[in-house]
């Protein structure tokens, strides 16, 4: 009785990149919500935000990325092959959770497929 094996190379990339583009637009959406609720619940007596930058995600408490608690910053890396533009900061208005801006984001990967998220004016996030 012999035994076969199999062996699986060269997994097909363009659907690592597909879910490497899914997860990281869920990861954006759900940062996105996680600050506006946590403006929502006055956690720390405080706003809270997100910020895009250098492929990564930060849930931050503070006016403003610049001066915020970095003690209570969240980090979510985004994979190499996704790329972002649009909005990189948004705050949310304690109890209200009203963002201060509003507009998109732009996932985009190495093989020409991207999503959107945008944010409206009371923060509902839709992709």
């Amino acid at each position: 009785m012999g035994i076969i094996f199999i062996i699986i190379t060269g997994v097909d990339r363009s659907a690592i990149i597909r879910n490497d583009l899914i997860v990281a637009s869920d990861m954006v959406a759900s940062s996105i919500r996680r600050a506006q609720s946590l403006s929502q619940a006055m956690q720390q007596d405080s706003q809270w935000g997100v910020r895009i930058v250098n492929n990564q995600i930060i849930v931050f408490k503070g006016d403003s990325y610049d001066t915020r608690d970095s003690i209570y910053d969240d980090v979510y890396e985004v994979p190499s092959s996704i790329s972002i533009s649009g909005l990189d900061e948004i705050i949310f208005a304690k109890l209200t959770g009203d963002p201060d801006i509003t507009g998109s984001i732009v996932l985009n990967t190495s093989i020409n497929q991207s999503n959107t998220i945008s944010i409206n004016e009371k923060g509902i996030v839709d992709y």
